[in-house]
């Protein structure tokens, strides 16, 4: 699912930080590696398959630049590894990184983010709370696309 003007999601260049090995404890790899997050499936998923520290991320190359203007992030298969807080970052050159929105607060499950329409080729979703002290949860999505104008 893409919004309005967005590359289809089979277009995405996507990547993790930290993306989890394949076959972590003997999971399938369809619920762990980055792909699975933009496949248009729910029982699929990107997993890090690590305590949240803050600073992990998921990176959406768009393959040309786009007007973004939000993102919609899908985690209904495990409802505990969702981000802790977050920011959603834009770059049209992938090493320059603005934040356009962000929360202190637990994502919900369902989670739409808005913005101000600005040009962009990538786009970060990046997990800025910490779980280490309270339920270890990880950082996962089941489904994310971008929103353009």
């Amino acid at each position: 699912m893409t919004g309005t003007g967005c590359p289809m999601q089979s277009c995405y260049a996507v990547s993790a930080n930290p993306a989890a090995a394949s076959g972590l404890d003997g999971i399938p790899d369809d619920k762990l590696l980055p792909q699975y997050a933009v496949d248009g499936m729910l029982a699929t998923r990107f997993s890090d398959g690590q305590v949240q520290m803050g600073g992990e991320y998921f990176e959406i190359d768009l393959c040309q630049n786009e007007n973004v203007s939000g993102i919609m992030v899908q985690d209904d298969v495990d409802t505990t590894d969702i981000a802790s807080a977050y920011d959603v970052d834009v770059s049209l050159d992938g090493m320059c990184w603005t934040t356009v929105a962000n929360s202190q607060m637990p994502a919900p499950v369902d989670l739409t983010v808005t913005f101000t329409p600005v040009m962009a080729r990538f786009v970060r979703y990046v997990q800025t709370g910490s779980d280490v002290n309270t339920s270890g949860s990880w950082f996962s999505i089941d489904e994310i696309s971008v929103q353009c104008q």
